[in-house]
This record gives C-alpha cells, structure tokens and sequence, in this order.
C-alpha cells in the first residue's frame, strides 16, 4: 500500500500546526474522499490539545466513540478506514495527534462507493455528477472546519502526483489502449463503407472527439470526458441508424448521411418545439418515412432531378422534423 499512499490524490491543501501548540500535527494531508468527519475530529482535538497536555487514553476513547457516532461514514464491513491517535516522539517533548488512512479497508469501501454510484450512473447518465457533488461537499466541510481555526498551506503537483497513481494501477495505460481502439474501429469503418464519400463526415467527427478525449485525459478533467465520450456513443448510434434508412428506405445513403448530419446542428436553434427529440427508434423510423420522403418528394418535383443537401435540410425545418434523441434503451 506503500505505493498507494505515496500517490493518492489529495487536496491542494496541508495542515500545520498552530503556533505556540502544546501538540503537534503529525498528518499534514487532507485525502480525497476521507470522510470529513475524521478531520473535523483531528482539529477538534488538536485545538483541544493547544494550551493543556492531551493524553493518549483520552483521544483514544474520544475517537472510538465519536467512530461509534459516524459509523456508517468511518467504518466500513465493521472495520475502522480511518484512525486518530496520539504518539510521541524521543526528538520532540510535544506529542504528536496524527490521522491515518487503514488503506485495506478504505479502497474497500471505496470501491463498494464506486460501484454504488456506477449502478446510478447506468440508471441515468446524468447522474454522474453525484460523484463531483460528493467530492466537493467533502471538501468543503473540511475546508470549512480548518478555517474557522487556522490558515492551511496551499499545495502544488497534486495533480501529478494521481496522474502517477492511474499509472500505477494500469488504469491510465487501458484508458489509452481503449482508445486507439477505439480509432481502429473508427477508421475499419472508413474503409468497410468507402463507396459512400459523406461517410468521411461522421469518421472526422469521431476522430475529433477521440482526440478530444486523450486531451481530456491529461488533464484528468472527468466530467468533460464523460459528455464527449457520450455524444461519441450517441453520434455511433445515429450514424449507422442513418446509414441504414439511406440504404432501404431512401435508397441513397450519401443524401441521408450529408442531410442529417447537417440537419441534426441546424434542428435545435432553428425550431421550437417541446417534444423536438424523439427517443424511439420506432416513432422516429415513422417520422422519417414520413417527413424527410416528402421533403424529397416536394423537392424534386419542383428541380426534376436536381436536390441540394441544403434544400433538404430547409425542408425538414420548414415542416419541423424532430430528430433522434439518444438514451440508454432507445427501442
């Protein structure tokens, strides 16, 4: 755990003893997703300790009550994630209060968290942002106890050092395997439809937003990463649901490709409607056969065989087309 406790994140900040103190300090980082509470208690107690002598039997009992009293935020499967103590030291007549993380039974618990929220998450996308409410709502509590007693030290390269940790753990490598298969893929179905030229359209985008992500990546900005790699994901989905109404409905892949990947831009600043996305593919294979034909239709009759992208796409505003709306199920 060495490893682990060398690069966990930690916030920008660190502790330090007030002056004059009878006790010392001996934690000076406040980790990431330690709960607040065992902070609020190390400064609770050091501040106890300034001016008269703290003894270890005291905080020892304190903490195993004030544990009792968060135990659902303190322990996790009956076993305590973090500890609060006092020790002393032959270099120093001031004893030290420290805090330490029983990393075992932490990463445990946060990875029981992880998969709590990832449930949530799956139920609805937008859910991940309870993971940076948590985080922040931690941090501030804290924050807000270290300040009502003293200044805290601003700290830098705490970014590096959790770049360092995913590394560690092999996330940061499968992260970066995941996507360039990701472009294979992407560029497998170049070739697979080559004969159709507005194909192009769809695999530059894809390829904008994968290097989007791996710039996303190094500066380990989470939540950005997610809503690229979701509108990736929906812009998948729409892209082979497209395809495959050029192929048997309209029977011309390159109009309904070049159309709709205008269309789907233009749509939502141009038309005001309260149900303007449809999330069935059912109810949508029907507003496409409907509307986007007779677009076509009406287009033609007037040209011959003369039809413009942009003639199209004017259309399908004129007669208020919704477009296809991406959710977990959409059948």
């Amino acid at each position: 755990m060495n490893s682990i406790k060398e690069y966990y994140p930690t916030y920008p900040l660190s502790l330090r003893t007030p002056p004059k103190s009878k006790t010392r300090l001996g934690t000076r980082n406040i980790y990431v997703d330690v709960p607040w509470q065992a902070y609020d208690f190390l400064i609770s107690t050091l501040f106890k300790g300034r001016h008269s002598e703290l003894k270890k039997e005291e905080v020892r009992d304190s903490w195993n009550k004030y544990v009792l009293k968060y135990k659902n935020d303190l322990t996790f499967q009956n076993k305590p994630i973090i500890s609060v103590y006092l020790t002393s030291s032959p270099f120093s007549i001031r004893k030290f209060l420290i805090l330490k993380v029983n990393w075992n039974p932490f990463i445990k618990y946060l990875e029981d968290k992880a998969k709590s929220l990832i449930k949530l998450v799956m139920m609805e996308g937008n859910n991940i942002m309870m993971v940076y409410q948590d985080i922040w709502f931690n941090f501030l509590k804290i924050i807000k106890e270290i300040r009502s007693k003293f200044e805290p030290y601003i700290l830098e390269n705490t970014f590096e050092s959790f770049k360092k940790l995913i590394t560690i753990t092999g996330d940061y490598p499968q992260i970066e395997e995941t996507l360039i298969d990701l472009e294979e893929l992407i560029d497998t179905i170049e070739r697979s439809f080559e004969k159709y030229r507005y194909v192009q359209l769809y695999t530059i985008k894809f390829k904008m937003n994968v290097r989007n992500i791996h710039n996303l990546i190094e500066e380990l900005n989470i939540v950005a990463i997610y809503f690229v790699l979701r509108n990736l994901l929906e812009d998948f989905i729409r892209f082979f649901i497209y395809l495959d109404f050029g192929n048997r409905i309209v029977k011309n892949p390159d109009l309904v490709l070049s159309s709709m990947f205008i269309y789907d831009y233009q749509a939502p600043l141009s038309i005001s409607l309260k149900k303007f996305r449809i999330y069935s593919l059912k109810e949508f294979k029907r507003e496409f056969h409907k509307k986007f034909l007779r677009a076509v239709d009406e287009i033609l009759s007037k040209n011959n065989e003369v039809i413009s992208v942009f003639d199209i796409t004017d259309k399908l505003i004129n007669i208020k087309m919704r477009v296809l709306g991406i959710k977990k199920r959409i059948f």
